[in-house]
């Protein structure tokens, strides 16, 4: 029996069930909170990843993440830096056993020699139907992963044991230690191989496991699993892949299937059935290359489901999202539906679900709602599940859910609604207060505006707001939700925010209720204020939007970067009546130099007095690494048929290779102010050094007079 065997599905389903008793949880994702990784440019978008990723370690576990989510034969999945992300049928999630033969079973990675799996210790190692099964497997990983070997602290079964730690895995503090041996079972796998010294370097020590490789470097005195995941990736793309680990993996079904020339971004779709590549490994805090668009469907392989997005990728403006059922994970009661509702967009016709959850419990929860949208012959027409609003939801706390479906066909008729409830993974705080409450509406939307500010006594982050608009009956007839304009807030601060309804006739909203929930802490590294200034702006009045532009640049001789600008508007009573928050791109600012921004807010009904502009972000010395700047060799403005086009070139003189080559043109009217922001990447994003490339760039902007042009790459 392999060691894939015999770590299966029993031994994966005892411990989602034991960590029922110890609390997962999910945070709202954006890209000011820490679901955003800016160093790899991805997001840890889905709740159960993201949940995952909490009660595993985090980054020291995983690394960061390095891809989408995107469907993979049948699954989804993320990549991190270490180890990839799978979500079983059940919406559970393991990791993918890289190391397995039908996925990477390399020997050799950039230069490195590991040991080949042995067949002994899979014949050797305990059955999981034998009695006492989980102190036996552990015993074996103790053998068979020393501490010590030829006299050298290797330390693989420390570290094998510290790779989940009580407070990750149990935040309400209520968990079993017992249990944390059989988690880092989970995340490692049992060891494949003994340890080894690399032929080529007596300063390293290897040790094969299922899901990573243990390195131990005397140099110094660490121990630590290698970027398996990372490899894998490369493999799939084909950038950054070392010599050594193409050739043994050039026969692989997953050798270089990453194309974005071909329908679901897959080279060879007879190798990687059921996949949808499509912009897997593309940075979301980048522009994005042209697709096909046509988009093959991508069905999952027999006996699989998967919920939500099936052609399993993100950004789902490139692709029509297919309907797919949902399979809900285990629940601890104890929350109610109070009020669900569908109701087409009257722009977008978009179908948007709603409502409204109450946690009738004691006890402090995060709360998954599911819509089942059906047409008259009960003929399931879609189906997602989402985290709700506002998370965790408190004892007695009334929280709110949003699903927009899309543009569905016709013929919706009803629709169903089940909730389910997790204990969360880090506790909610108390004390976030609503206050300047501000209302109006127009013949489009009604808007609600005001303050959120922290009395709670401690730093708060992952801010999230839910508000629901009732008629004169009381009835539920929109749900907003979403962050105030910063989603973390310094104890005794306030920040602004804005919430819009817009399903409904605004004359029919009599009256709304304003939810709020938080957790305890700040951004690592805590940001600052002021390490930016705004210049160059302009507001552009588009029916129910104002467009706000401008830029930013550094306020000293060092860098500036995780930017996020608020633009919270006034009228003459100094009441907020809108407000949003963008990121410049990209959000890194040198000295002496400028990032555009962008961001439309909802346009305040009865107009606006003056708008205020704050800026947080932090220092960083560093002047080598992201991004790498291209010089511009050649530019110029043309101006035809309502739109102004800019042609030019760029060239790499960086001195190093770069990749994900890409330009940013600022178009700026006659007084100076930003009009417009547009990017795009370069239809060549690889540049080696002294590589030239050309760009063209429109902006269909009124009143455009002069233009700025920077292009960018990463090393």
């Amino acid at each position: 029996m392999s060691l894939r065997a015999l770590l299966g599905t029993l031994l994966i389903a005892a411990i989602a069930i034991s960590l029922l008793a110890g609390g997962s949880g999910i945070v709202g994702a954006q890209t000011s909170s820490p679901r955003f990784f800016p160093d790899t440019g991805y997001t840890v978008a889905d709740d159960a990843f993201w949940n995952y990723f909490q009660h595993r370690g985090g980054v020291d576990t995983f690394g960061q993440p390095v891809s989408r989510k995107f469907l993979l034969l049948g699954s989804e999945v993320q990549f991190f830096q270490r180890l990839v992300m799978q979500k079983l049928p059940d919406g559970s999630v393991t990791t993918l056993n890289l190391l397995d033969e039908g996925l990477m079973p390399v020997t050799h990675i950039n230069g490195s020699t590991f040991p080949a799996p042995d067949p002994a210790l899979a014949q050797a190692a305990p059955n999981p139907s034998q009695p006492d099964y989980g102190t036996k497997i552990i015993a074996f990983v103790r053998d068979k992963a020393p501490d010590r070997w030829n006299n050298l602290p290797v330390n693989f079964f420390s570290t094998f044991s510290s790779v989940v730690n009580l407070a990750d895995a149990f935040p309400d503090g209520n968990g079993d230690p017992n249990l944390l041996p059989l988690l880092d079972l989970e995340i490692w796998g049992a060891p494949t191989s003994a340890p080894a010294f690399d032929p080529a370097n007596k300063d390293f020590v290897y040790q094969r496991f299922q899901r990573v490789i243990a390195h131990y470097d005397r140099k110094c005195d660490c121990t630590r699993a290698l970027l398996l995941a990372d490899y894998f990736k490369s493999v799939l793309t084909g950038r950054d892949l070392p010599a050594d680990l193409a050739q043994e993996m050039q026969q692989s079904r997953f050798f270089r299937q990453y194309d974005l020339s071909k329908p679901n971004g897959v080279a060879r779709p007879d190798q990687l059935p059921a996949s949808n590549l499509l912009l897997a490994f593309e940075r979301e805090d980048r522009p994005v290359p042209n697709v096909p668009t046509v988009v093959e469907p991508a069905a999952p392989t027999s006996g699989t489901s998967h919920g939500g997005n099936t052609n399993g990728n993100d950004n789902s403006g490139a692709t029509t999202e297919p309907v797919s059922a949902v399979t809900p994970g285990p629940s601890l009661g104890g929350v109610t539906v109070v009020s669900s509702e569908l109701a087409q967009d009257p722009v977008t016709k978009h179908w948007i679900g709603f409502g409204e959850v109450e946690n009738v419990t004691t006890s402090t929860m995060d709360v998954y709602a599911t819509m089942n949208v059906f047409d008259a012959k009960d003929n399931l027409m879609a189906s997602k599940e989402v985290l709700l609003g506002i998370s965790p939801l408190a004892a007695g706390q009334v929280g709110t859910f949003r699903i927009d479906f899309g543009k569905l066909d016709t013929g919706v008729d009803h629709q169903t609604t089940q909730v389910r409830s997790v204990p969360p993974a880090s506790l909610g705080v108390s004390g976030l207060k609503t206050s300047d409450k501000h209302t109006a509406h127009d013949k489009t939307h009604f808007l609600l505006t005001g303050y959120i500010t922290n009395r709670s006594g401690d730093d708060v982050k992952n801010v999230q707001i839910g508000v629901s608009f009732y008629n004169k009956n009381k009835e539920l007839l929109d749900v907003w939700q979403g962050a105030p304009v910063f989603d973390s807030i310094a104890d005794g601060d306030q920040v602004a925010f804005a919430a819009a309804s817009t399903l409904a006739p605004p004359d029919d909203v009599d009256s709304y209720n304003i939810y709020v929930s938080a957790t305890r802490g700040h951004p690592s590294p805590k940001r600052e204020a002021d390490v930016a200034k705004v210049k160059n702006t302009s507001i552009l009045p588009d029916g129910a939007t104002l467009h706000v532009r401008g830029e930013l640049s550094s306020t000293e001789d060092s860098d500036a970067m995780d930017l996020a600008l608020a633009a919270v508007f006034y009228d003459h009573d100094g009441h907020v009546v809108s407000a949003g928050s963008a990121m410049p791109f990209p959000t890194r600012v040198r000295p002496k130099t400028t990032a555009p921004f962008e961001l439309d807010v909802p346009a305040p009904p009865d107009g606006y007095d003056h708008v205020d502009y704050t800026v947080l972000g932090q220092r960083f010395p560093d002047n080598t690494t992201w991004p790498q700047p291209l010089k511009v060799t050649g530019s110029n403005l043309t101006q035809a048929h309502g739109a102004a086009t800019v042609e030019g070139s760029v060239q790499n003189s960086s001195g190093k290779d770069l990749h994900d080559a890409f330009v940013v043109v600022t178009f700026y009217n006659a007084a100076g102010n930003v009009v417009d922001v547009v990017s795009t990447p370069l239809d060549r994003p690889s540049m080696g050094q002294g590589d030239k490339e050309a760009f063209k760039i429109s902006s269909k902007a009124s009143e455009v007079d002069s233009v700025s042009v920077a292009g960018f790459g990463y090393r």
